[in-house]
C-alpha cells in the first residue's frame, strides 16, 4: 500500500517547475546559402567554411552577429528538414504525456509539432495540425498559467477562423475549451473579411493554395478571408506535392485584396541539405534569386555564395540587407585547390566594411584599393573549429536540467520525511502501549500492529525515495557540466593540392 504522504513528492515537484521564461533571440543573425546552376558542382562544404569565417569575424569585432547554422537556415526558410511520420510521432507522444497527466512536456512536444507543421502540405498534415492544435490549447487552459487563455484562443484561431466545423467534439473535450472555441468562432466571424491571390509565375494547373495547413483554394483564385495574419505554401499538386513555395507570411487587411507571385519552379528547385543552395538557371539570374531568398529572411542579413566557370573558377559572395545587395566580393579560385584560404579573404571583405571589391590571393594585392586587402597578419585558425553555431544548446537540456535538480531536492526532502514520519509514528505506538507491547484489547492490538506496519513501509518508501534522490542528483550533475553545444559539421578533407 502507497502510503498518504506520497502525493507531498508529487506536490513538492510541481512547485519547484514554473515554466521557463523564452530566450530573447540575439539583435542581429546573419543567414548564409548557396546559388548555383545545374552544371556548378554543391556548395555544401564551401558555405560551411564560409559560416565558420564569418561567425569567427563577428565575434573577433565583438558585433553582436551570430551566424545561422545550416539546420536554422532551413527553418528559417521553410525547408523541411523532417517528415511527417517524426511529427505524427511527437503528437503521440503528446497525448501520451497528456494522459499521464506530465502536462509541461506534452505542451512541449505539441508546440515543436506545431513548428514544424507549419512546412507541411497535405490532406493528413491538415489532420494532424487540427489535432495537436485542439489538445495544446486544452493543456493551456488546464495548467492556468499567465495569459493561459489568450494563448489557447490564439492556438485553435487558424481553426476558428478557416474551418470553424472542426471544434472540438463535446463529449472528448472540457466544456471550458468547447466554450472558448465557440467564442473565437463568433470573433472570427464577425470580423471584416479582405482577400488573398496568389499567382504563380508560370503555368501550375493542378496547384493548390495552403493557408494555415488548410486547403483553401487554387492558384490565380480570389480566397475570403477574416483580416489578420497567415501562414501560406503553394504546392504544385494536392497530395505528395513535388515542388512547394518557400513558406510565406501574408497580412490580409479588410477591404483589400493582397496579392502574392509564386514561382514554383524556382522555389522549389532547392537542395535542402546542400548548404542549403538554390538553382538557378544561369549565372545571370542570381541578383534575383537572391531577392528571392531575402525576402523570406527580412529584416535578417543574407550571404549568398555562387561559383562561376566563365573566367576560371571564381567564388562570390554578397550581403544583402533590406532587400538590397551592400556589399559583394569575389575571388578565383584554382580548380581542385582548397577553398579555404579564398573563402576567409571573402569573409573578411563582406565584414570590413568595404562597398565592394575584388579579394586577393595570397601574395597578391587587391584589385580595388577600396576592398580591405587580405591581411597575412590575421591568425588562419581551421574552420572546422571556426564553424560556430548560432543554434542554442537542444532546446530538451536547459529544462531537464533544472527538472533533475529539483527532482533531487523534492526527492530529498521527501525522503527525509518519509523516515521522520515513520519514526515518530513508531515513538508513539511504543509510548502508548510501552515496550512490551502489552494491549487492552484484540481490537487495540491489530490496530497498533496496522500502523506499525504502515509506519514500516512509510521507512522503506522513505529509502527508495533517497535512493532516487541520489540518483538524480547526478544526472543533474552531468548535465551541468558536460558541453552541449552541437559541434560543427566538419567538411570532408580537402583534395590534394
Amino acid at each position: 500500500m502507497i502510503p498518504r504522504s506520497i502525493p507531498i513528492l508529487a506536490a513538492t515537484v510541481a512547485l519547484l517547475f514554473p515554466p521557463s521564461a523564452a530566450t530573447a533571440d540575439p539583435e542581429e543573425r546573419w543567414a548564409v546559402v548557396g546559388l548555383r546552376t545545374p552544371e556548378s558542382p554543391a556548395l555544401k562544404q564551401e558555405l560551411e567554411i564560409l559560416r565558420g569565417f564569418l561567425g569567427y569575424d563577428a565575434a573577433a569585432k565583438e558585433s553582436g552577429r551570430l551566424i545561422l547554422r545550416e539546420s536554422a537556415t532551413r527553418s528559417r526558410l521553410g525547408l523541411m528538414s523532417g517528415g511527417l511520420e517524426e511529427i505524427e510521432q511527437k503528437i503521440d507522444g503528446a497525448e501520451l504525456y497528456y494522459f499521464q497527466l506530465e502536462l509541461p512536456l506534452a505542451r512541449e512536444s505539441l508546440e515543436e509539432a506545431l513548428q514544424a507543421l507549419r512546412l507541411q502540405i497535405g490532406p493528413r498534415a491538415t489532420k494532424r495540425s487540427r489535432v495537436a492544435r485542439l489538445l495544446l490549447a486544452t493543456i493551456l487552459l488546464a495548467e492556468n498559467g499567465q495569459g493561459a487563455m489568450e494563448r489557447a484562443a490564439a492556438t485553435i484561431e487558424p481553426i476558428a477562423r478557416l474551418h470553424p466545423n472542426d471544434g472540438p467534439d463535446p463529449r472528448a473535450y472540457p466544456a471550458e475549451m468547447v466554450a472558448l472555441f465557440g467564442e473565437v468562432s463568433r470573433t472570427a466571424a464577425a470580423t471584416r473579411k479582405g482577400w488573398l491571390r496568389i499567382d504563380c509565375e508560370a503555368s501550375c494547373p493542378e496547384g493548390h493554395v495552403w493557408v494555415d495547413s488548410y486547403p483553401l483554394g487554387a492558384p490565380g483564385e480570389r480566397i475570403e478571408l477574416p483580416a489578420g495574419r497567415y501562414q501560406v505554401l503553394v504546392g504544385d499538386r494536392f497530395e505528395r506535392p513535388a515542388l512547394r513555395s518557400l513558406l510565406r507570411e501574408v497580412e490580409v487587411v479588410a477591404g483589400e485584396e493582397a496579392t502574392i507571385l509564386v514561382d514554383l519552379a524556382r522555389e522549389g528547385a532547392v537542395d535542402p541539405e546542400g548548404g542549403p543552395s538554390f538553382l538557378i538557371p544561369d549565372d545571370g539570374a542570381w541578383e534575383s534569386a537572391a531577392m528571392m531568398v531575402a525576402g523570406r529572411l527580412i529584416p535578417d542579413p543574407l550571404v549568398v555564395l555562387r561559383r562561376t566557370q566563365a573566367d576560371g573558377p571564381r567564388l562570390h559572395a554578397a550581403l544583402l540587407e533590406g532587400g538590397r545587395i551592400v556589399r559583394e566580393a569575389s575571388a578565383s579560385v584554382e580548380g581542385g585547390a582548397d577553398p579555404t584560404m579564398t573563402l576567409e579573404q571573402l569573409a573578411n571583405l563582406l565584414t570590413s566594411g568595404s562597398t565592394e571589391g575584388e579579394a586577393a590571393t595570397s601574395g597578391q594585392s587587391a584589385a580595388d584599393p577600396v576592398a580591405a586587402p587580405y591581411r597575412s597578419d590575421r591568425p588562419s585558425l581551421d574552420p572546422r573549429i571556426l564553424a560556430t553555431s548560432s543554434d542554442p544548446i537542444p532546446a530538451w537540456v536547459e529544462p531537464t536540467r533544472w527538472t533533475t535538480a529539483g527532482v533531487a531536492v523534492a526527492a530529498t526532502v521527501a525522503g527525509i520525511w518519509l523516515h521522520a514520519d515513520a519514526s515518530s509514528t513508531q515513538r508513539a505506538l511504543s509510548d502508548r502501549f510501552g515496550a512490551a507491547g502489552a494491549y487492552g484489547t484484540i481490537e487495540e492490538a491489530r490496530a497498533a500492529s496496522r500502523e506499525m506496519d504502515a509506519a514500516r513501509s512509510q521507512a522503506k518508501w522513505g529509502t527508495g525515495v533517497l535512493v532516487g534522490a541520489g540518483a538524480a542528483a547526478v544526472t543533474t550533475l552531468v548535465l551541468f557540466l558536460l558541453d552541449w553545444s552541437e559541434p560543427a559539421e566538419s567538411p570532408p578533407p580537402a583534395p590534394a593540392r
